[in-house]
């Protein structure tokens, strides 16, 4: 949709944002001889009830300390705006992801979302890498001796390796996943991509194997880590079950950086408590915050990170840029990046 000089576009940002950004959305609504109006969460609603907002930007700022099983304040407010904004035409989302229940539910009435997917790749793409190096290296061990005082050697352990030749296995093809492959293969690490498409690929990254969702199963087991950065799906959801970790090395390691539904979470804890892997890196969970009661926080054999894995200094300028990007495509018509399609 091309708006027209004598529509106004009303955008929906917190209040820093609308000082930070604010000028750069309108002098690009003045170049295309456009009215804005930028209006943060203390927009008043009309006499209905109603609000005129017709897009809106969920920054970091406004998610704040929510979950998506433990919603506050701002984000519950900016939720009540946009589920009552008649003419709300497009969201976009500070996250890489859009599985929150809020976007299905503002699709399902026509609202185009996007999402800030690439903003935070290669800080997440190179916490997986750190946490196969901490594993391999066991550096919580060496942690745990440092807080005792302690002068440990990892001598004749044999959980401590070189990473020439293992075998690591990239569930997801994304801007993650491609930028751990090519840190792994510096490392002349074997990778292996589990992607839905591979056929897509073979021609341009014949250099790289590629197996679809359907052959997980039948390389697994040759695995040395297993590292989730793929989106969670109806295909992804609860994919690595007890059936994935009774096959797997039991000197395996699993890295989750992706949503912590796409592992069944109880099957996890069983593998780790029965020694079916031999540990875990864990950015994300099945609800979150981890509940300060779960086993996990302490399984010796677990490195617990508060879904972390894609936050560094520049990452909300990166995604400010993004939806910038997106909303001069937006007001010329023009096809907008990361557009979510369930």
């Amino acid at each position: 949709m091309l708006y027209s000089s004598s529509t106004s576009i009303s955008v929906l940002l917190s209040e820093a944002l609308k000082n930070k950004i604010g000028s750069a959305l309108e002098n690009l609504a003045a170049k295309s001889q456009q009215q804005i109006t930028l209006l943060t969460p203390e927009v008043a609603p009309s006499s209905s009830g109603t609000y005129p907002i017709n897009l809106a930007f969920i920054s970091r700022d406004v998610t704040g300390q929510s979950t998506k099983n433990d919603l506050k304040e701002p984000l519950l407010r900016f939720y009540d705006i946009l589920r009552n904004s008649p003419d709300l035409k497009w969201v976009h989302a500070h996250s890489a992801g859009a599985d929150r229940p809020i976007y299905p539910e503002l699709m399902a009435k026509g609202v185009k979302v996007t999402t800030s997917s690439g903003a935070n790749a290669d800080a997440v793409a190179h916490t997986a890498l750190g946490a196969i190096l901490a594993l391999g290296r066991q550096f919580k061990s060496l942690f745990e001796s440092q807080q005792k005082r302690q002068w440990t050697p990892v001598l004749n352990n044999p959980h401590v390796h070189s990473f020439k030749n293992k075998k690591v296995m990239i569930i997801g093809w994304g801007p993650i996943g491609q930028e751990l492959s090519k840190c792994l293969r510096a490392m002349d690490m074997d990778v292996l991509v589990v992607t839905r498409s591979p056929s897509k690929y073979q021609d341009t990254l014949s250099h790289i194997e590629m197996i679809g969702f359907e052959d997980l199963k039948s390389h697994v087991s040759d695995m040395d880590y297993l590292v989730l950065a793929c989106p969670l799906t109806d295909q992804t959801r609860s994919l690595i079950d007890a059936n994935i970790f009774s096959i797997m090395k039991t000197d395996s390691y699993l890295i989750n950086v992706s949503r912590g539904e796409v592992v069944d979470q109880l099957a996890l804890i069983e593998a780790l408590q029965t020694k079916k892997i031999f540990g875990a890196f864990l950015d994300v969970f099945q609800v979150e915050p981890l509940d300060p009661n779960s086993v996990l926080w302490d399984l010796p054999n677990v490195i617990i990170s508060p879904h972390t894995a894609g936050h560094f200094s520049g990452h909300n300028s990166a995604v400010e840029q993004i939806f910038i990007h997106n909303f001069e495509k937006y007001i010329h018509g023009q096809p907008m990046m990361n557009q979510v399609s369930f």
